[in-house]
């Protein structure tokens, strides 16, 4: 009893946002891991962190395996190992982490890390890899799903943007439109929003492309026109996002879909930009 309230002070093993407590039967493994923390998401993918680097992951992974706090999935993907927990073990950590109010740093943590996970995707989507990262968002669906949750109740929409902006087409692909189109509504909608500039504008951008992918033409209209307003807003405070707002008016503008009065003035500014600052 004594060594289990000692591990129960000394290793928190952080999961989700939740602490699995090890208990008497996990003693050997916990023993090996005091002070070490590491984080393993929604998916199953265990993050290192500064108490857990990557090259002492290994060795702590074995470790609860071997006590069955982590089970391995049967299938990895893309080539990457998968764990995930016990439902109720996960329920019974994320309560003991909220009654300790310790759980924000942990899934600000998860976040960001998704966030990056989410612009790497970006880039690969439509490359040679793009079979794996399909793949890869798939698995890891519920863990962006729950960031972007984190991103609108604790207020940090430009997270919550960044990560949609970047993985809309995987909604497209995917058939999540409705799902994507109330996410990014709330994220803009958000009180943070409206200082982080960039981020607004490409989640504007992207709001716009659901919307249009949607088949509601009109209000995609509307919708780029927003998203225009926002990248002039960015362009002025010197973000240097000049090629994504011309990018996204003239190709808007080619469609006849869209078209209904001509260029904008926004279409027409965003012109401007990309012909004086050559971008």
């Amino acid at each position: 009893r004594q060594l289990r309230e000692t591990l129960l002070e000394l290793l928190p093993i952080e999961v989700g946002v939740g602490v699995v407590e090890l208990g008497l039967d996990g003693a050997d493994a916990a023993l090996d891991l005091l002070g070490v923390a590491g984080t393993v998401d929604d998916g199953g993918e265990v993050l290192p962190d500064d108490d857990l680097p990557g090259a002492a992951l290994s060795d702590v992974v074995d470790g609860l395996v071997s006590k069955s706090v982590l089970v391995r999935e049967s299938v990895d993907i893309a080539g990457a190992a998968r764990f995930h927990m016990l439902e109720s073990l996960r329920e019974y950590g994320g309560a003991r982490l909220a009654e300790s109010g310790g759980a924000a740093p942990y899934a600000e943590r998860h976040s960001r890390w998704y966030r990056g996970l989410a612009e790497t995707a970006a880039a690969e989507l439509f490359g040679l890899a793009q079979v794996d990262w399909f793949a890869r968002l798939r698995a890891d669906h519920d863990n962006l799903r729950g960031a972007l949750r984190w991103s609108i109740d604790a207020d940090q929409a430009e997270i919550g943007l960044l990560i949609a902006a970047a993985i809309w087409r995987f909604w497209q692909l995917r058939d999540h439109l409705a799902e994507g189109e109330a996410r990014l509504t709330e994220l803009l909608a958000a009180p943070s929003a409206a200082a982080a500039e960039a981020a607004r504008a490409a989640g504007a951008n992207a709001l716009a492309s659901v919307v249009y992918w949607r088949g509601d033409y009109s209000a995609a209209r509307n919708r780029y026109e927003d998203a225009l307003a926002a990248y002039a807003v960015a362009i002025a405070s010197g973000l240097g996002v000049v090629a994504l707002v011309y990018r996204a008016a003239a190709h808007q503008a080619s469609r006849p879909e869209v078209q209904r009065k001509g260029p904008s003035p926004q279409h027409r500014q965003a012109t401007h930009y990309q012909i004086t600052c050559g971008s």
